[in-house]
């Protein structure tokens, strides 16, 4: 992701909480989103049941908000780098 588009992301964040269009838009965006991470979350662990893939998808969306945010804010690699760490951990799991 580009730091334009991340830059849009958060404004679009911001601005979900306050105009319904937007929110509609923040939500319809966040659930494709997930549903594509729990489709790599099955590829990656063909093993695990549906449930389970949706619920790390969910878990790894939380930590790369954070991640997202950091990187526009706060310029800890390390942390950035943790985070990533982190995501793949969440993924991967056995």
């Amino acid at each position: 992701m580009t730091r334009r588009e991340q830059s849009l992301r958060l404004q679009l964040w911001a601005l979900a909480p306050v105009d319904p269009l937007f929110a509609s838009i923040n939500q319809e965006a966040r659930e494709r989103y997930r549903d594509g991470l729990a489709q790599l979350v099955v590829l990656a662990s063909p093993h695990l049941e549906p449930e389970e893939a949706a619920q790390r998808a969910a878990d790894i969306l939380v930590v790369q908000n954070g991640l997202w945010l950091t990187s526009m804010l706060i310029a800890d690699r390390d942390a950035i780098d943790r985070s990533v760490r982190r995501c793949e951990e969440i993924a991967l799991a056995p």
